[in-house]
């Protein structure tokens, strides 16, 4: 459910702000001005927006006063893998597809104590067993 809230509140969620750049918002503002808003914003419980940073942007230099928005409860270990998800039709910068690839690295992990060397074969994880998939496997796969 949608409900509007004014624009000052809201800011980029600084994780967003990490992995995409704000590109194409002139573009985007003639559209808005021309259509409106066709899809509410989305944002966290501290008002950080988590898909429509630059629709953000866009209805910023605007002027609006106020925009629509649906608001979620979000974990902390929810972010990175929420804001991916909602960019996954985004056409990304080779730059932006890495700083992807590092979040979700971080937010997944390899898991504490799990041995991913090549030292000793016998020890090291091959990626096959699917109860413990390698890191860079669940990540692409998302």
């Amino acid at each position: 459910m949608a409900n509007k809230v004014p624009v000052s509140l809201l800011s980029h969620h600084p994780i967003n702000r990490s992995i995409y750049s704000l590109s194409s918002i002139d573009a985007l503002m003639s559209s808005i001005d021309e259509m409106g808003l066709l899809q509410p914003l989305v944002i966290d419980q501290n008002n950080h927006v988590i898909s429509g940073n630059r629709r953000l942007k866009a209805i910023q230099n605007l002027g609006w006063k106020s925009v629509s928005v649906e608001q979620l409860s979000v974990h902390d270990d929810e972010v990175v893998p929420l804001i991916v998800s909602y960019n996954h039709q985004r056409v990304k910068t080779n730059k932006e597809v890495l700083q992807e690839y590092q979040a979700m690295e971080k937010a997944i992990g390899a898991g504490q104590g799990r041995r991913n060397d090549l030292l000793n074969p016998t020890c090291a994880t091959s990626g096959t067993s699917s109860r413990n998939p390698r890191t860079r496997d669940v990540i692409a796969e998302k």
